[in-house]
């Protein structure tokens, strides 16, 4: 399955895009400003990745990005707001009206979950949107 992450909003504390797969679905995404790559405070590149399944204690079914330059365990996972991933894509089905967070992340992730849960792999390209508006 192909996902395409277009990035919205490079802003100084955070970035936020859109992800959309299969069918055409889509969600909002919020991840870490752009900081030169640097793992922990930083989004990845722009480019294309494979993604495969990642299980853990703490993350026990999700996807991992896989191809990051000097990065690993970049995770698609739950959280509202940049702080809430170190690095990492956090999911959500809307944007905060007041706030720069994710809504309904959990809700999100189970989504996104349960849409890729025959795939055995994932093809993700990250761009920055041409277009105007988020």
């Amino acid at each position: 399955m192909r996902l395409r992450l277009e990035r919205r909003a490079y802003l100084p504390h955070c970035t936020i895009g859109v992800l959309t797969y299969g069918d055409e679905r889509t969600l909002v995404t919020m991840e870490r400003p752009w900081r030169e790559n640097e793992a922990f405070v930083s989004c990845i590149p722009e480019g294309r990745y494979s993604c495969k399944r990642y299980h853990s204690k703490k993350f026990e079914d999700t996807w991992e990005v896989r191809g990051v330059p000097s990065r690993e365990y970049i995770l698609f996972h739950a959280g509202n707001s940049a702080a809430d991933v170190q690095g990492c894509i956090a999911l959500g089905t809307m944007l905060s009206e007041q706030e720069y967070k994710v809504l309904n992340s959990r809700v999100a992730l189970k989504e996104f979950l349960r849409d890729t849960a025959r795939e055995s792999a994932l093809d993700l390209t990250i761009t920055h949107y041409a277009g105007v508006g988020l």
